[in-house]
């Protein structure tokens, strides 16, 4: 969907890919690969969900 969009994609030596912009529809999932970041996900899911609901969504 990134490359159909336009955009360029780079895939990392770990496997990740990376996108200077990515379209809102275009983000299916988000994925934490520590305890860390899993954390940091859930606040910003929570906070993404406040901002939807802000917004009406």
């Amino acid at each position: 969907m990134l490359r159909e969009a336009g955009l360029r994609v780079f895939r990392a030596s770990n496997g990740v890919l990376l996108a200077r912009a990515v379209p809102r529809d275009a983000v299916t999932d988000i994925l934490g690969a520590t305890a860390t970041s899993e954390r940091a996900l859930g606040e910003l899911r929570r906070r993404l969900r406040e901002l939807a609901s802000a917004l009406g969504g």
